[in-house]
């Protein structure tokens, strides 16, 4: 099954509703939209553009999953760090040793060798499974009321349409407002980033940096990186590698200092 890249399906779910059957990363180009200025089309067609070599690749890979190196990987769909920390089949804590596979563009970590072949076996059901725990467990450090894209009050018109981009947890206003936020992801998360930030830098429950165990602010202003919806800070950006590689790691730290 293939799918375009920079996209991701998106369902509304009210409060307490079953999650839908999955918030894909990365499918179908949006429908061009009345008003839609040429910069949004040139964008829609480089992203297209793209999408071939992506198809290309997933043919000659007969569709499996592509192998990628997980620093390479993490940033793949301009949703910043993989957020998961368990693997998607076994429900294992993911370590040092998982394996990093991009299926139709969504990058999923795995405790193990054995779990991609089973994962496989029904990727759609594993899919939902994700995206059932995403949305449970980043819910919370969701830090806006009001729409990214529209600027509109959330539940204002309606339940808000909750979404998973690559394994990131996002919130709009209305099923309107799915198309801009998947064209423009990348500048859209830099705004929540600094949203989730700035809602949770004076609560921060490390005095230590959760790479190298230094104090932060030892080695100058910290730097912070969002991996979720969580706030993470690090003394210094040689600590960057480490996380990208195993954004598990500080997700488990600052979660239990809390």
């Amino acid at each position: 099954m293939k799918r375009s890249m920079m996209m991701v399906a998106a369902l509304a779910l009210g409060v307490g509703a079953t999650v839908p059957a999955m918030a894909f990363a990365q499918q179908g180009r949006p429908a061009q939209r009345p008003g839609q200025n040429a910069g949004e089309q040139a964008r829609e067609k480089a992203a297209e553009q793209g999408q071939k070599g992506l198809e290309k690749a997933q043919e000659k890979g007969k569709g499996k999953g592509q192998e990628m190196r997980a620093e390479h990987a993490a940033h793949a769909m301009d949703a910043g760090f993989y957020a998961m920390t368990t693997c998607p089949v076994s429900g294992q804590p993911l370590g040092d040793g998982a394996v990093t596979k991009i299926y139709d563009g969504r990058e999923v970590r795995f405790c193990c060798d054995d779990c991609p072949a089973r994962f496989e076996e029904d990727p759609a059901a594993f899919n939902a499974k994700m995206d059932a725990k995403l949305i449970a467990e980043q819910r919370w450090g969701w830090p806006m009321t009001t729409c990214p894209v529209s600027g509109h009050e959330l539940g204002e018109g309606g339940e808000p349409v909750e979404m998973i981009v690559g394994t990131r947890y996002v919130k709009l206003c209305c099923d309107g407002c799915v198309a801009d936020f998947q064209a423009n992801s990348a500048d859209y998360f830099k705004e929540i980033d600094k949203a989730i930030a700035n809602a949770q830098r004076d609560e921060y429950p490390l005095t230590t940096c959760v790479i190298s165990g230094e104090e932060l602010g030892s080695m100058g202003e910290p730097v912070e990186v969002v991996i979720g919806t969580t706030l993470v800070r690090l003394c210094c950006k040689g600590c960057l590698p480490k996380v990208t590689k195993a954004p598990w790691d500080a997700l488990k730290q600052v979660h239990a200092a809390r």
